[in-house]
């Protein structure tokens, strides 16, 4: 981008040029892994460093270092693998709870938010997010790496 807004004297926002940059939002796992199920990031600054540099192959260009950005936003997860029984059973138990200060917003029977200025929750079943979202690019990848792998012969 090479314009930002900026507060003019009365207080509202108006747009200006500036020096050009960048905003990044996405799943540091999908972009290096190709998924964001498992191998979850471990060391912050070096996954910076890897995504950063992946970005600027992608784009063909020179950015700045990862310790010359500035992290605005930072998504953690975990994963666990439950039988479905046990997620359902999960749900139906925190939907019935309360929160100080927290209003609970229910999406379906696998996914709860709880809204915050910081931080923010949410909790949903990965599997049906997974299945709505990845499956037939996951199943294009299983299928390219068993043809590439175990070739007909």
């Amino acid at each position: 981008m090479r314009e930002d807004y900026i507060i003019n004297k009365n207080g509202r926002p108006e747009l200006h040029c500036c020096d050009p940059y960048i905003i990044l939002e996405c799943s540091a796992g999908k972009v290096l892994n190709g998924q964001n199920i498992y191998g979850n990031v471990v060391d912050f600054q070096t996954t910076c460093e890897v995504l950063i540099n992946k970005i600027a192959e992608l784009l063909s260009m020179t950015l700045p270092s990862a310790l010359k950005w500035i992290v605005r936003r930072v998504d953690w997860a975990e994963n666990y693998a439950l039988p479905f029984i046990a997620i359902q059973e999960f749900f139906e138990g925190i939907y019935t709870m309360q929160f100080p200060r927290r209003k609970v917003s229910k999406y379906g029977d696998h996914a709860v938010y709880f809204p915050g200025s910081t931080p923010t929750v949410k909790i949903y079943h990965k599997g049906l997010e997974f299945a709505k979202h990845d499956s037939k690019r996951m199943k294009w990848f299983f299928s390219l790496y068993r043809s590439q792998r175990f070739p007909q012969q």
